[in-house]
């Protein structure tokens, strides 16, 4: 290696440029051939695992390829570069590039393993935004780390200095921190999940949840409008998921007349009936229609059903179904609905 490094310093400066740059070239063209011949092969065999290693390792290997032939031409070059003055400053940042091809090789592994994970294994998109996220932050914090020595500045100094730094940093912005740790913990315990819906039981915040993010999370509202929760609100505040419901309740009060009275047992053994046939409604659960009221103008039956499903819209076909029903059966036995009725009586003036 000292001969070879010898030999090019007796030759004209052009011809070791010249030599590297051809490797250079013809290493990045052999690479780009290798990836269009290669890649559709790996794709139709279904080697999913050779086709992750040349998405993460195309572009960042190329630039790194430059970036160390540019590196040995500064190392033979040096002395001439530091007559120039300009000889640290180059090699700073020719090092500072080979750590920033590398930190985008690993950034690449982090994003092909999220979509691994979407696609092939169908884990849970908010576990996986997760996972990215905190892969970014490390990967991001490691690049600084391993550049601010390159750049002459000492990591124990800093590091002592970022303990004190963390303390004041940390009380000037606990809100900022707080809603971050929201998130991670939003993330971590799950309780609502992107595209589930989620509301408050005041219903003062109602909608689908589009993104959660380090310091907010997303809703889209009824009204298409976009909702910006900060995270750490959800540590404090009670909120229904309406995704995850299993059954949907059907809790209504059915008024009839004073003049059925004498029909009403004929009705309810009816109603009775028609709700233990119907396959859509939980056996289970405590599913019943009973008198419970002798109201001023009416007799108040309370209706309770649970239907089997979490789907909002069937829900609602199955509570109007059970509703015009009903009122069918009273309308056959000679019912009616009841309204609110007043009788005046008036006396005859002797």
């Amino acid at each position: 290696m000292k001969c070879v490094i010898a030999f090019l310093h007796g030759c004209h400066w052009s011809l070791p440029v010249a030599g590297i740059l051809f490797f250079v070239i013809f290493v990045h063209i052999c690479i780009n051939l290798l990836y269009k011949v290669q890649f559709p092969k790996y794709a139709h065999a279904g080697k999913h695992g050779r086709l992750f290693i040349l998405n993460v390792l195309y572009h960042p290997f190329k630039l790194f390829i430059w970036f160390l032939g540019c590196s040995f031409l500064a190392t033979l070059y040096a002395e001439r570069l530091f007559k120039f003055g300009i000889g640290s400053g180059l090699t700073a940042l020719l090092q500072i590039g080979i750590v920033f091809a590398i930190g985008w090789a690993f950034y690449i592994f982090s994003k092909e393993g999220e979509r691994v994970l979407l696609e092939k294994w169908h884990q849970d998109l908010t576990t996986v935004a997760l996972f990215s996220k905190i892969c970014f932050l490390g990967i991001v914090f490691a690049s600084i780390l391993l550049i601010l020595p390159i750049l002459g500045i000492p990591i124990g100094g800093l590091l002592a200095f970022g303990g004190l730094g963390g303390i004041i940093v940390g009380f000037a912005a606990k809100d900022a921190l707080s809603n971050i740790f929201g998130g991670i913990v939003l993330a971590i315990d799950r309780p609502f999940k992107i595209g589930e819906w989620i509301l408050t039981p005041d219903g003062k915040m109602e909608g689908c949840v589009e993104s959660i993010g380090w310091r907010i999370t997303k809703l889209r509202t009824l009204e298409k409008r976009v909702l910006y929760v900060p995270n750490n609100l959800f540590s404090s505040m009670i909120y229904l998921n309406r995704t995850r419901i299993t059954h949907y309740r059907v809790w209504k009060i059915i008024s009839l007349r004073y003049e059925d009275v004498d029909k009403m047992g004929a009705i309810l053994n009816e109603i009775r009936e028609y709700i233990a046939n119907r396959t859509d409604l939980d056996r289970n659960e405590m599913n019943f229609i009973h008198l419970v009221d002798l109201a001023e103008s009416a007799l108040n039956l309370e209706l309770r059903v649970y239907v089997k499903t979490s789907d909002y819209k069937k829900y609602f076909q199955a509570m109007e179904e059970i509703l015009l029903d009903i009122y069918l059966i009273i309308r056959k036995a000679g019912g009616e609905l009841a309204y609110p009725t007043q009788t005046l009586y008036v006396s005859k003036s002797v």
